[in-house]
């Protein structure tokens, strides 16, 4: 896992459709006092980057409309997210691919230790 900011993370999309793990991941972070917005599929987190403009995206890899990898390039290229970090219960191998294409700047294993969270986004 690579740190993508030294300074506190201010604002931060989490996109996964389970939503009690983002849900739990919003609340948590909110209560650093972060800026989270929270989507469930790539169409409420297009719609959800748009109106934040996240410096980081925690992204699932499997959303039930489209896959993880594509959302982050189509994110990129529109600059709605600074920097967009994968979050996957598979293994990094797994995933390597998506890191190759420049989809994603960093890999979070589910379940994903908050101090990594907090490491990773540089709260608390």
């Amino acid at each position: 896992m690579a740190c993508v900011s030294a300074a506190p993370t201010r604002s931060v999309l989490i996109v996964d459709d389970n939503e009690d793990v983002a849900d739990l991941l919003s609340d948590y972070l909110s209560r650093a006092g972060v800026e989270v917005g929270t989507a469930y599929d790539a169409a409420g987190a297009w719609t959800k980057a748009t109106k934040l403009r996240p410096e980081i995206v925690l992204l699932d890899l499997e959303l039930p409309d489209e896959r993880g990898d594509v959302l982050a390039r189509r994110l990129r290229e529109a600059g709605l997210a600074r920097s967009i970090v994968a979050m996957t219960g598979h293994s990094r191998a797994f995933v390597d691919e998506s890191f190759e294409s420049g989809a994603f700047d960093g890999y979070l294993q589910k379940p994903c230790p908050l101090d990594q969270i907090d490491a990773l986004l540089g709260i608390r």
